[in-house]
């Protein structure tokens, strides 16, 4: 569990305690102003504590809902785009206006950090806006991964998010021939 500096005197009882369990490594500094049990807890855990109007996407939400088998070496998060870039964190950040930064946003716990993370239609639409940053073969393996559970998406929703983007007529085209399935993928 990560915890602020304020969850951590509540939790501990005193700076002096915090500090005495800090210094006999019973408890862990993760980043300025944030305290872990556990030595090296989840990096995209500790950004979402530290920061809370982040929300996770592309690789690292496909690793989460495990349709990728790509490791993502930095978390990948979105942020709105007058935000700050997050340079205390090795990350791969993307920016967008709050048109697009607040569609299909769940919320899910991760180390016992509540973190915002784009449900699994937003990230398809995501998949395929970005097909051109993603290797080739990978892109395969996230659609195929999709075929698997198309049964499970909720496509109203995916239509109605693709009304938002600029893109729309690829996202629709590409959504449909995935519907359908194409031969090969599976």
């Amino acid at each position: 569990m990560i915890l602020n500096y304020k969850e951590a005197i509540n939790k501990y009882g005193s700076d002096y305690k915090l500090k005495k369990l800090l210094k006999e490594k019973q408890i862990y500094q993760v980043s300025k102003g944030l305290y872990s049990s556990e030595e090296f807890p989840n990096e995209t855990a500790i950004i979402c504590k530290k920061y809370n109007n982040v929300v996770i996407t592309l690789f690292s939400a496909l690793e989460y809902y495990d349709l990728t088998n790509y490791y993502a070496e930095k978390p990948s998060i979105l942020t709105l785009e007058n935000a700050f870039h997050i340079s205390q964190f090795d990350v791969n950040q993307y920016f967008t206006n709050r048109k697009y930064f607040e569609v299909g946003i769940n919320t899910v716990r991760i180390d016992g950090v509540s973190c915002k993370i784009m449900d699994k239609e937003r990230l398809l639409l995501e998949v395929i806006r970005y097909q051109t940053k993603i290797p080739y073969e990978e892109y395969r393996h996230i659609l195929g991964s999709y075929l698997k559970i198309k049964n499970e998406l909720d496509y109203n929703k995916l239509y109605k998010y693709t009304e938002i983007f600029k893109e729309k007529k690829k996202l629709i085209k590409t959504l449909e021939n995935i519907m359908i399935g194409w031969r090969g993928w599976n």
